[in-house]
């Protein structure tokens, strides 16, 4: 409507929309490997995790749901949202969480009562761990506000 407003001819609307690829960072298909989908998002508060899982969840799939978060916000960080972290990440199948040095809170904890939790304070450790637990058909999302340290790029790399 609003481009039809604007003098858009509607045929021209139809193909832009057909061509545009979602935003940035809002779950954000970053490739494929071994049947394995790897996604990157923005979500680093509770509700936008949850959001960003349910829109996961409500995807048809029989694969798993893969969460890996870096608390990298200063509200995270300080541990504001610590206590609805772990209900935050619980609709994931699997949960990875980097722990980054200078936490002003006990991450570990805040996990301890989730199996399915992996906390790790090295990338390339987490990276590894990750991968070791993927299987065909799961779909891993990385959310984080940040780079985290090129993540989802590293996760494709290693399914070569």
């Amino acid at each position: 409507a609003a481009a039809s407003h604007a003098g858009v001819p509607l045929q021209t609307s139809v193909a832009a929309l057909g061509c545009w690829r979602g935003v940035r960072r809002r779950l954000e298909q970053v490739g494929v490997r071994r049947e394995i989908t790897i996604y990157d998002d923005f979500a680093h508060h509770p509700t936008e995790i949850s959001a960003t899982l349910q829109a996961l969840r409500s995807q048809k799939s029989d694969g798993r749901i893969v969460a890996v978060f870096e608390p990298r916000s200063n509200s995270m960080k300080l541990g504001v949202h610590a206590s609805e972290l772990g209900k935050a990440l619980s609709a994931a199948d699997r949960v990875f969480v980097f722990e980054p040095s200078g936490l002003q809170w006990d991450i570990q904890s805040a996990f301890k009562a989730n199996k399915s939790a992996v906390v790790l304070s090295e990338l390339s450790e987490l990276s590894q761990a990750i991968v070791n637990q993927l299987q065909a058909g799961d779909r891993v999302v990385v959310m984080s506000n940040g780079s985290f340290g090129g993540l989802p790029a590293r996760l494709l790399d290693a399914l070569q």
